[in-house]
């Protein structure tokens, strides 16, 4: 993806996706601190649409959030609600017992 945001900012429509590994024993915290996600993204504007699709017999999901363009993604990350949940994510992460990737991907 291009990194110059001028024309994405306002022209295409993105999606981030959020692939989530985690450990059988921290599952509730996971679920929770997605759905919170969830929620504050659906609360920002330039939300479109999220889904979310459980990998069968893993401990492991993809959430896809649909953005009306890149600027709206951006703007959500910066949002003081996303910068309170994120650290949540980051202390499971530094124990090990998660892993999430988040990829911006570009709308056709």
């Amino acid at each position: 993806m291009d990194t110059d945001l001028g024309q994405s900012q306002t022209g295409r429509g993105v999606t981030s996706m959020m692939h989530v590994t985690f450990d059988e024993f921290v599952e509730e915290d996971v679920r929770d601190l997605g759905t919170e996600a969830v929620k504050l993204c659906r609360q920002q504007p330039g939300f479109v649409s999220a889904t979310q699709y459980q990998v069968k017999d893993a401990h492991e999901f993809f959430l896809l959030i649909q953005w009306e363009n890149e600027h709206a993604f951006l703007a959500c990350k910066q949002s003081p609600a996303w910068l309170l949940l994120m650290p949540q994510w980051s202390s499971l992460q530094e124990d090990g017992d998660v892993h999430l990737e988040i990829k911006v991907l570009e709308s056709i």
